[in-house]
C-alpha cells in the first residue's frame, strides 16, 4: 500500500506499508518480507497540486522501514502572486483605466524575495493588471476646436474656430447635446487678428483723359496718363 500525502506547498512524499488484503489491515513490514518479489518502494517526493500556491513549510516526516525509523526535514518556499499599487485612474469620469504590475515572486527562509517563473508556480489566475475605474457620466462640457486662419494678414481680420457643447458617458462615447445643455457660457467662437499695419504698397488707378488743343490746325490731341501713389 503506497500512502500519497499531498501538502499545501505543491509537494508529496510517498510511503509504503504492508497492507493485509484478508484483514483489511496494515500490518508489520516482516509479513510482506515473507515474498521476496515484494520490495519495498522507497520514499519520494514528487509535486503535486501545482494549480495552488505554494507556501513556505518547513515540516518532519517520519518513516518507518526495517524496524528503522528516519526523519526527514521538507523545506518549502512561499511562491506569490505579487502586485503593485494600482495607478491613479487616467479620466476622472466617464470611464477609466487604473494598471498595476503584478509579478511571480518567491520567499525563501530568509526572507528574500526574486522573482520566478510564473508558468510553474503561480499558476492560479493571474490577478489582472487593469481594471476600469470612474465609471460614471461626465457633465457636459464646452469642447473648443483649433483656431483657423486669419482672413487677411494684416490690417485687421478676424480668427474662427468650431466651439460644441458635448458629454462623456460612462462607456466612454461622447454624446453632442444643445448649447443650452452645457451650465456655463460658450467660450467664444471668433477673435480679432492681423491687427499690425500693413506696409506700404503702389496702387494704380484708372487712366485719365486729358485734352489739347492744337492752334495751328484746330485739331484735338487727347493725352492719356495714369497715376499711382
Amino acid at each position: 500500500m503506497v500512502s500519497d500525502i499531498c501538502w499545501p506547498a505543491g509537494y508529496q512524499l510517498t510511503s509504503a506499508e504492508c497492507y493485509d488484503l484478508r484483514s483489511g489491515r496494515v500490518v508489520v513490514d516482516q509479513y510482506c518480507h515473507y515474498y521476496p518479489e515484494n520490495v519495498k518502494p522507497k520514499p519520494k517526493l514528487q509535486e503535486c497540486n501545482m494549480e495552488l500556491n505554494t507556501q513556505r513549510h518547513t515540516i518532519q516526516i517520519l518513516t518507518s522501514a526495517n524496524n528503522r525509523q528516519s526523519l526527514y526535514d521538507v523545506t518549502f518556499h512561499d511562491v506569490r502572486w505579487e502586485s503593485s499599487p494600482w495607478t491613479a485612474c487616467s479620466t476622472s469620469c466617464g470611464g477609466g483605466i487604473q494598471s498595476r504590475l503584478v509579478s511571480c515572486v518567491e520567499e525563501d527562509m530568509q526572507g528574500t524575495i526574486t522573482p520566478t517563473e510564473e508558468w510553474k508556480y503561480c499558476q492560479n489566475p493571474k490577478p489582472s493588471p487593469l481594471q476600469a475605474c470612474n465609471r460614471f457620466d461626465c457633465p457636459p462640457m464646452w469642447d473648443t476646436h483649433d483656431w483657423g486662419q486669419c482672413s487677411q494678414s494684416c490690417g485687421g481680420g478676424v480668427q474662427r474656430r468650431q466651439v460644441l457643447c458635448k458629454q462623456r458617458l460612462a462607456d466612454g462615447s461622447i454624446l453632442e447635446l444643445p448649447d443650452t445643455f452645457c451650465p456655463t457660457k460658450s467660450p467664444t467662437s471668433q477673435q480679432p487678428c492681423g491687427e499690425k499695419e500693413c506696409p506700404p504698397e503702389w496702387v494704380t488707378t484708372s487712366w485719365s483723359q486729358v485734352a489739347y488743343l492744337s492752334a495751328r490746325d484746330h485739331s484735338a490731341i487727347f493725352l492719356l496718363f495714369k497715376w499711382t501713389c
